[in-house]
């Protein structure tokens, strides 16, 4: 069974695929560095960030609920 973040998490990334977008997580593996764990929104076919990076997952459930 998944976790509530993994569930959030997979809500978020098909809410953000049925607008067109990707959910892409901080590939930052040192805790210590400021986006470790944080999101941003892409536009996969032309690789544009269009929100974040750095946003938590809340941010990226209001960014996609606007």
């Amino acid at each position: 069974m998944r976790n509530p973040e993994q569930a959030r998490e997979a809500r978020a990334r098909r809410k953000a695929r049925r607008e067109g977008l990707a959910l892409q997580k901080s590939r930052t593996r040192n805790p210590g560095v400021l986006d470790w764990g944080t999101y941003m929104l892409v536009e996969p076919d032309h690789n544009r960030v269009v929100a974040g990076p750095g946003m938590s997952l809340g941010e990226v459930e209001a960014a996609l609920n606007e």
